[in-house]
């Protein structure tokens, strides 16, 4: 087992200690130290002695690596103003420049994005033009979105609803950063045991709680007008008309307001950084507004900062002078000690926690509470697994299924859904490419064009198809079979599209696919159907549907035998509604395993369809809105 140990009094790294010097534990019982490497990183590193990880696997292999420290740049441009996002430009740079270098290795990230898209690197070039760029400039600051302008929609800040719909922006935006924060510790966690830390840049969170007269009861109902007049997003004043495409009905807007209303982030926050400790994250919070938030108690958003650097055991640069305080966070982790030993515990799946000591008076340490055990294969004598083997295999089951729901919290510009598998000996790609009609202020109603290229685990291109995106009044969706010159064997691939529309930046996503061993398949495809489609089936990359919808799941199907289905609840539990299952034949040959399911008697919610043949059963999460 790796431990790596930072030690220090009154702030300042201790770098003379000798094995004899530190005690390590294992659940409160003394363990002998089998490894002991001081490592010290002085002045500025070159950033060219490891070669740049080109592929996928170059880049897991480049993780691994325990003397290579690992850094995420988090930067949250809703909870920084533009005055301290500029301030704070030119001393980040720098502070990343002396930190990162060798075989250390370095990616950035926003809550708009997802943890899986973090990319690696050696180089801080890239980085560094982001925030010279960026960081600062005009409208990166309080990024807006549509949903923010269907609360103003919806609750103009006049008469009885004043305050709701900012209240509800605030709420919802801390709401974003804790599902990144959540995302990203979890990543993390799952790359190697090592520590791992984190320079969040934020002027902190004020961790809402429950608040009734966000609540309140009003007068007008959402029939009955409650917009007498709007406001105009692009003049910020009244308006008698809706000049707003993305005004949300006030059901909606009511469902979010009460959901807002209702958040316990203080404990929430907590556990994702407790949870961040056991993986051994390590947080670096930057307040960049510096000395003018000196004074600030454990409450309030620069509180929350100290909390996470106590939690996480990092260091919190928060009411003092941001460049003295990035030093501070440079020196920290440029010495160091890691630690190896043997450990006695069993393969138990249980939490083991460590503690390091020193035993000289006066130092502090600072170093991974502990691990999570590998739970040993279980085997019997039985064919059957015990029961509740079987229990706890179904409930890894159901909560994959459930968890891929975790990439539908944040919208984004475009998204993917493919599936693979085999038609007459050959392995083939379906994917489906998906772009909202309005998203971040870009409006893709006029329809556009991806270009969708499949790399291979070596990162070698080997096919490329555009996509034409047809105009729509609803999400702009398209599926594709995707071709290549040469033939596909089994193994593990990257999709990766970039999608563009007339006066519309364009947008980027990835996505890891599986192509089995013949003739299994892999992925599911949805269609849905509804008014917004014209009561015709449509390809879509978005499992969220409206009560309103039909749901289409697509499996490959590798026999022609008959399938079943059934609706499970998030838990697994079986449901007493029909799920219509069939084999269907398309056009280009394939064939797929389709349940389809009206939702109408549904409550919002996450739910399972359960597809079953003789060979094979699959669970396929989605979910339905208000």
């Amino acid at each position: 087992m790796r431990v790596d140990m930072y030690p220090t009094v009154s702030g300042r790294a201790l770098s003379d200690l000798a094995a004899e010097d530190v005690e390590l534990l294992e659940d409160g019982a003394p363990q002998k130290i089998a490894q002991f490497e001081h490592v010290s990183i002085g002045g500025v590193r070159p950033q060219t002695t490891s070669p740049e990880p080109s592929t996928v696997a170059d880049m897991r292999r480049a993780v691994q690596n325990p003397r290579a420290r690992l850094f995420v740049l988090f930067i949250d441009p809703r909870h920084v103003s533009a005055q301290a996002s500029a301030e704070i430009r030119k001393p980040l740079i720098d502070a990343i420049n002396r930190l990162v270098g060798g075989d250390d290795l370095i990616a950035v990230m926003t809550p708009d994005m997802s943890a899986d898209a973090l990319t690696f690197t050696h180089r801080t070039e890239s980085i560094e033009q982001l925030l010279t760029e960026r960081w600062g400039a005009k409208d990166w600051s309080g990024t807006r979105d549509p949903i923010e302008f269907k609360y103003e929609a919806c609750y103009p800040d006049l008469g009885e609803t004043a305050g709701i719909a900012p209240e509800m922006v605030q709420r919802r935006r801390e709401e974003l950063t804790l599902d990144a924060l959540e995302d990203l510790a979890a990543h993390l966690t799952s790359l190697r045991e090592e520590r791992k830390a984190v320079i969040a840049v934020s002027e902190g969170w004020p961790l809402y709680g429950p608040d009734r007269q966000l609540t309140r009861p009003l007068q007008h109902t959402g029939e009955g007008g409650l917009r007498p007049v709007t406001i105009d997003p692009r003049t910020g004043k009244p308006t008698a008309s809706n000049p707003n495409p993305l005004a949300a009905d006030y059901a909606t807007c009511e469902t979010q307001r009460t959901a807002l209303s209702e958040l316990q982030d203080e404990q929430r926050f907590l556990t994702i950084m407790q949870a961040a400790n056991r993986g051994n994250v390590s947080f670096y919070p930057v307040d960049p507004r510096g000395l003018a938030v000196e004074g600030q108690g454990i409450l309030g958003p620069a509180g929350s900062l100290r909390t996470m650097a106590g939690v996480t055991d990092g260091l919190a640069i928060a009411g003092q002078n941001v460049a003295a305080g990035l030093q501070r966070v440079v020196e920290d982790l440029s010495s160091y000690y890691l630690l190896g030993y043997y450990s006695p515990a069993k393969l138990d799946g249980k939490f083991h926690r460590i503690t390091v000591r020193v035993k000289r008076p006066g130092v502090q340490v600072r170093a991974r509470s502990g691990y999570l055990a590998s739970k040993a294969p279980v085997v019997t004598r039985s064919a059957a697994p015990a029961l509740s083997d079987a229990e706890a295999a179904e409930g890894r089951l159901v909560t994959s299924a459930i968890g891929a729901l975790g990439a539908y919290a944040r919208d984004r510009p475009v998204r993917l859904q493919a599936a693979t598998g085999w038609t007459g000996g050959v392995p083939g790609v379906w994917v489906i490419v998906e772009a909202p009609r309005n998203i971040g202020g870009d409006d893709w109603s006029k329809g556009g064009s991806a270009t969708v290229k499949l790399f291979n685990d070596a990162d070698t291109e080997i096919a490329t198809q555009d996509v034409p995106l047809p105009p729509s009044v609803g999400p702009i969706s398209a599926r594709v079979f995707l071709r290549s010159a040469a033939p596909l064997t089994p193994g593990d691939y990257q999709l990766r599209v970039r999608a563009t529309a007339t006066g519309v930046l364009a947008a980027t996503e990835m996505m890891r696919i599986q192509i089995a061993l013949p003739p299994a398949g892999s992925g599911a495809l949805f269609n849905r159907r509804g008014v917004a489609t014209a009561n015709r089936e449509a390809p879509t990359a978005d499992l969220r549907f409206r009560r309103t919808e039909r749901v289409i799941v697509l499996l490959p199907a590798s026999s022609t035998d008959a399938p079943t289905a059934r609706l499970l609840d998030r838990a697994g539990r079986p449901l007493g509604i029909p799920v219509a299952a069939a084999i269907r034949q398309e056009p280009d040959g394939s064939r797929w395993r389709a349940a389809e399911l009206a939702l109408a008697p549904l409550a919002p919610g996450d739910y399972l369809i359960e597809i079953t043949t003789a060979a094979d059963r699959t669970l396929t999460a989605f979910r339905v809105l208000p």
